[in-house]
């Protein structure tokens, strides 16, 4: 009896140690998330700066080919 008694004590214990566990988890996590949504806003403007920076190279691009096109026809 003695014997079962210390073992439902010490799976509580360890039950209890869990949860306090999760819940550190959590809270750490939130603060992550936090974190996180601050980096992605960063980045998204950052990605749109390069995608408008690529458009404008393809544009160059465009125009150079169309004036050696009219070179060849005159």
């Amino acid at each position: 009896m003695l014997q079962e008694e210390e073992e439902e004590e010490e799976e509580e214990e360890e039950e209890e140690e869990e949860e306090e566990e999760e819940e550190g988890r959590e809270k750490k996590k939130k603060k992550k998330k936090k974190k996180k949504k601050k980096k992605k806003k960063k980045k998204k403007k950052k990605k749109k700066k390069k995608k408008k920076k690529k458009k404008k190279k393809r544009k160059k691009k465009k125009k150079k080919k169309k004036k050696k096109k009219k070179k060849k026809k005159v």
